[in-house]
């Protein structure tokens, strides 16, 4: 299995060289360097208003459902499903896994002006050593 493309092109060598730690925290949108807001911008967009785009052309009509899914567990639980992963940087957190979780929250966010998210999510951060 080639893991590198979903490790942010780094190798599992580069992973096991990080501090790890674990936070319950809902990191804010400009918490994050360009490259995941720009992915989680493409995930809203292309999966809430139909936009074509890298991500929806990945994930074809995966996505829709898999949004829908979290929106309706956030509003039953009041939490994200699981887990969010993420690499410290000097430009922000580079977000490694929970793109959909966190884009269906921003959405609902800027919908409403209000957090369905009430209780933050555990967030594994990798810090280089």
């Amino acid at each position: 299995v080639n893991w590198e493309g979903a490790l942010l092109g780094r190798s599992v060598e580069f992973w096991n060289t990080l501090d790890w730690r674990c936070e319950n925290l809902l990191p804010g949108f400009d918490d994050f360097d360009e490259e995941s807001k720009q992915t989680i911008e493409q995930v809203i967009r292309g999966n809430f208003y139909g936009e074509a785009n890298p991500v929806t052309a990945y994930m074809a009509s995966k996505g829709k459902e898999k949004l829908q899914d979290i929106v309706d567990y956030v509003g039953e639980h009041g939490r994200l499903p699981s887990s969010l992963v993420a690499l410290e940087l000097d430009t922000g957190l580079a977000l490694v896994d929970g793109y959909h979780r966190l884009a269906t929250h921003f959405h609902m966010f800027r919908i409403d002006g209000v957090s369905h998210v009430e209780e933050p999510p555990e967030i594994w951060i990798g810090t280089p050593a």
